[in-house]
């Protein structure tokens, strides 16, 4: 909740599709990419398509944390404390936002 509002969309893993981030979440009105449970809804083409998307986009991010972890060793941080771990993470991060941004400007390095 850093910009002030909850999220529309939480793109999770099915690990963390538990009934107590379900209601969490349906009490926010924040949708999950979570399958409904019961029996499968018939859904609109429409529908079908922003589900596709939504799984598209939740891969792609899911691409780039496994990018991260093993060209910039985000997996090989080995710190003691909490805050230096944070801190190396944060680090990590912002030099894989740094090059993507330099990759879509065409600066080279």
């Amino acid at each position: 909740m850093l910009t002030g509002h909850y999220p529309e969309l939480i793109q999770c893993d099915k690990i963390y599709h538990t009934n107590n981030n379900r209601t969490w979440c349906s009490t926010r009105n924040i949708r999950m990419t979570a399958l409904p449970k019961g029996p499968k809804p018939k859904l609109s083409t429409y529908e079908k398509r922003k589900q596709r998307g939504e799984y598209a986009e939740r891969n792609h991010i899911e691409e780039r944390i496994g990018n991260a972890k093993q060209a910039l060793s985000l997996n090989q941080i080995k710190a003691k404390l909490q805050g230096t771990s944070e801190t190396w993470i944060a680090v990590t991060l912002f030099v894989l936002n740094l090059s993507v941004f330099a990759a879509h400007s065409g600066v080279t390095f």
